[in-house]
């Protein structure tokens, strides 16, 4: 699933699974225009990011950027723990 690759987005970004089916094999590949690196993060990775952390990794990323970055994580973790927690969840049970 893509999250900002079509529009006017200067993100490219996309959930990818390493190698399993649960919460810290999964991937987010997060890219921005201006960078020359093509970051992937794994779901701990951005269980504490927040705005600072960003701009760390992204240093030519404006701050329009950097909030969509944030909304595009946001929407990262909600679909994981949407589509994985309620199965490991069963697995525990």
């Amino acid at each position: 699933m893509s999250y900002s690759r079509w529009g006017p987005s200067n993100w490219y970004a996309f959930h990818s699974s390493s190698s399993g089916d649960d919460l810290d094999s999964q991937v987010l590949a997060l890219w921005h225009c201006g960078d020359e690196s093509l970051p992937d993060f794994s779901y701990a990775d951005l269980e504490a990011v927040d705005a600072e952390w960003l701009h760390g990794h992204y240093p030519t990323a404006s701050v329009d950027d950097i909030r969509e970055a944030l909304d595009i994580i946001a929407i990262f973790k909600r679909d994981v723990r949407g589509s994985l927690a309620p199965e490991e969840e069963q697995a525990d049970a």
